[in-house]
């Protein structure tokens, strides 16, 4: 009995020591692809551990992803032709003459704009796509037709656009006219072609000199003897000596305007609804608003110099060699634009402070 135990425990211990030594490992790869040895992991020791991503580079945020704008947004000139549009719409009626048009256009303009401080001259930016950059008339023109607060330039621009989508020719004139003192200041005004005649056609002095509401159209329609009574262009403005040369070339090249022969026949006196002055800090406050939403949405807007210094008395002349004309040009723009050039503040108040009507340069 004794012995036949002995023999069983014999055999049990001899199956267990094979099983244990035919157990099998996992094959890990060898560098060079063929199997190598079981894996076996070697306890963690930090002086010979891998070294891993550093704390900076895991800490670091990724890049924003903004959508495109052109995905969602008009284009510019989609945007500025429907703003145009959606005013023509209430001046224009069916089987307008060439005159009513223009007159029509004239009194919504009076009637819908104030003399004051354009609000943002950079509201395209973030109403559109910004694939292009508008023209000089066609901000001017956005400034009036959105918020009726611009200067001559506004008004001069607003009314040449809102002809040329009723099929009417016209041209931007510049120059200069007798202030309120007495002294010449530049100034901005319109020549328009009705029946195949052009015209001078100052919109912005038309609706400054109206009185309780009674529009006279004392410069509406006038030819070159009339309106030189009072306005000063072309080679009478070259002839004035007060022109430097480059602003004597920009005028011969761009701003001669064009041979009116007559008067129209002056409209009866009429009477147009007086418009409140916009209050243009509630106006950019509100762009403000907006522009911070599209920023949210889409990245920053950087700063870009526009193109909206008024020809020939401000746009170009000296500014390289002039450091306080170059700064004047800048504060010009931190004052009717939201976004200032780099490390300016946006400003209030009025360049035209230190204005020298005189010379037609800052002070």
């Amino acid at each position: 009995m004794k012995r036949l135990l002995a023999l069983f425990l014999a055999l049990f211990l001899l199956g267990g020591l094979t099983a244990c030594g035919s157990q099998s490992y996992p094959e890990t790869e060898t560098t060079n692809g063929s199997a190598g040895s079981p894996a076996v992991e070697a306890p963690e020791e930090s002086g010979m551990a891998e070294p891993g991503p550093s704390f900076a580079a895991q800490a670091q945020p990724e890049e924003p992803v903004y959508p495109d704008p052109a995905e969602e947004l008009p284009s510019t000139q989609d945007y500025i032709h429907q703003v145009v549009r959606e005013h023509v719409d209430q001046i224009e009626q069916p089987g307008m003459t060439e005159f009513e048009k223009v007159k029509a256009a004239t009194d919504y303009l009076i009637a819908l704009g104030y003399y004051c401080q354009s609000p943002a001259l950079d509201v395209w930016r973030w109403r559109t796509a910004g694939d292009t950059m508008p023209t000089y008339e066609e901000m001017r023109a956005l400034s009036m037709l959105l918020f009726g607060a611009e200067t001559c330039e506004g008004y001069t621009s607003a009314l040449n656009l809102l002809l040329e989508e009723m099929g009417i020719e016209t041209r931007y004139m510049t120059g200069m006219t007798y202030s309120v003192r007495g002294d010449l200041v530049y100034h901005s005004w319109s020549q328009v072609k009705v029946d195949g005649v052009w015209y001078h056609l100052d919109s912005d002095l038309t609706d400054n000199i109206a009185r309780d509401g009674v529009v006279n159209y004392r410069y509406f329609l006038k030819g070159d003897a009339t309106m030189s009574a009072s306005h000063f262009w072309g080679q009478r403005l070259i002839d004035s000596g007060r022109l430097e040369p480059k602003q004597v070339e920009e005028v011969r090249t761009n701003y001669m305007g064009e041979n009116c022969p007559q008067d129209y026949p002056t409209p009866a006196a009429a009477i147009i609804a007086v418009t409140p002055k916009p209050d243009i800090n509630a106006i950019r406050e509100e762009l403000n608003k907006e522009l911070a939403a599209y920023e949210e949405r889409y990245g920053k807007l950087e700063y870009m110099e526009l193109d909206i210094l008024p020809p020939v008395f401000i746009r170009g002349h000296g500014f390289s060699e002039d450091e306080p004309l170059r700064q004047w040009a800048a504060d010009y723009q931190a004052l009717h634009c939201l976004i200032p050039p780099p490390g300016q503040e946006i400003i209030t108040g009025d360049p035209f402070e230190d204005w020298d009507a005189e010379s037609g340069f800052p002070k």
